[in-house]
Formats: structure tokens, C-alpha cells, sequence
């Protein structure tokens, strides 16, 4: 047998093509999540559950939940956006407060039921060599709350945008103690190997995404 072959046995996690760690620093982590607006959530829950299904090589397909995820987030942004150009058109404006919040409010539901699911998946994940891991409930609770002060804020008030982005990066924060616990799994299984402190392509396609996204926005706000 090949030395190649007796590592790979041995050392199954090694498998890793990159060579590091799945760890991931939480300072990269939190400005990842910042400067992004937040999209970067779907990056790392894909991230996140691919470094498992290679790492303990599993048959099943962990990432229809997180492609469920996706399609609503896309569907729910556009038809958003499409409901009330809708009613400009119908010079209806102001039946849009009074639709705003509630469509807001069910969007956000939705989106933490999605987040509660995947965390739940990858807390189980974990569950093998962790059992002090993140309280599911509390995160995601403390996530919709951020959401539903975001959702009741006015536009029209100063320094809007910088709030909302102060907003998310506490959203982050709450989220870094689920990749803390990650780090603490990835440090049992993989503690031989360094952990990555550059960017990957993906993560600076997520970027340039991002911040693609706050200029939209923040342009057309001052419009």
C-alpha cells in the first residue's frame, strides 16, 4: 500500500484537499458577516455543512434545506419588491405602511425557521464530540429580535444605514457563538492541521457580492 493510502486511512481528515483546518477565525467570521450585510450567512451554512459531509462522509445530500433556503430568500426579496411597484403603479402608496410591516414580519419568521433547521443540523453534527454546544433556542430567538428592531426602524432617520449594519454585525455576533463551537469540534478532529487565515475565492465572491449591494442600496435610498 502507497504511503498516500495508509495517510488517507489513518488521517481521514487530511482528506481536506486545502490542507487546512475547517476552523475559521471569529474575527473573519464577523467582518465576513458585516460586509456582506449579512448574505453571508448562506456562504457559511454551505461552507459549514460541506466540511462535514467530506469530513465524516456521508451518503445523504445535507444542503436541500439550505437550497430551500435560498429559493425563498430570492422569491420573498423579489416579490417584495414587485408588490410595492405594484402599488406605486396603482398610485396606492399609502396601503404600504400597513402591508410593510406585516410582510416584513412574515419574511423574517420564515428566515429564522430556515436558520433554526440548518442549526439544528449542524449542532447534531457536532453532537458526537460536543455536548455543550449553542442553546438553538436562545440564538435564533435573539436573531428574530434583531430582525423585528431592523424591521421597525424609519428610514427617514439618521444615519439609517449604519444602524442597520450595526444591527448586523450584532446578528453576527450572536452567530459567532455557533462558529466558536465549530472551531472547538474542528479543534478536537483536526487540531494537527492550520487553521486558514487567508480568504478563499468563494469568500471574496461573497464579498464583492456584498458590497455590491450595500452601494445598490445605499444609492438608491438617497435617491
Amino acid at each position: 500500500m502507497s504511503e498516500t493510502g495508509i495517510n488517507t486511512k489513518n488521517f481521514p481528515e487530511e482528506s481536506n484537499s486545502n490542507g487546512f483546518s475547517n476552523a475559521e477565525p471569529i474575527k473573519s467570521f464577523l467582518v465576513l458577516y458585516a460586509l456582506t450585510g449579512g448574505l453571508y450567512i448562506f456562504y457559511w451554512f454551505y461552507k459549514n455543512l460541506k466540511n462535514f459531509k467530506d469530513h465524516k462522509v456521508l451518503n445523504q445530500n445535507p444542503y436541500l434545506l439550505l437550497w430551500g433556503y435560498l429559493a425563498y430568500f430570492i422569491f420573498w426579496f423579489v416579490g417584495y419588491v414587485l408588490l410595492f411597484a405594484l402599488l406605486r403603479d396603482l398610485e396606492a402608496e399609502t396601503l404600504a405602511p400597513a402591508i410593510d410591516y406585516p410582510v416584513q414580519l412574515f419574511g423574517n419568521v420564515i428566515e429564522v425557521i430556515f436558520i433554526f433547521l440548518l442549526l439544528r443540523k449542524i449542532k447534531s453534527f457536532m453532537s458526537e464530540s460536543l455536548d455543550d454546544s449553542f442553546s438553538l433556542n436562545y440564538i435564533c430567538l435573539l436573531v428574530f429580535l434583531i430582525q423585528a428592531v431592523t424591521m421597525l426602524l424609519p428610514m427617514g432617520i439618521p444615519f439609517y444605514y449604519s444602524i442597520v449594519l450595526l444591527l448586523t454585525f450584532l446578528t453576527g455576533m450572536i452567530l459567532s457563538v455557533v462558529q466558536k463551537d465549530l472551531n472547538r469540534y474542528w479543534e478536537k478532529e483536526q487540531g494537527h492541521l492550520a487553521i486558514r487565515i487567508s480568504l478563499s475565492k468563494g469568500e471574496l465572491i461573497v464579498i464583492g457580492i456584498g458590497i455590491f449591494l450595500w452601494l445598490f442600496v445605499s444609492i438608491s435610498g438617497s435617491l
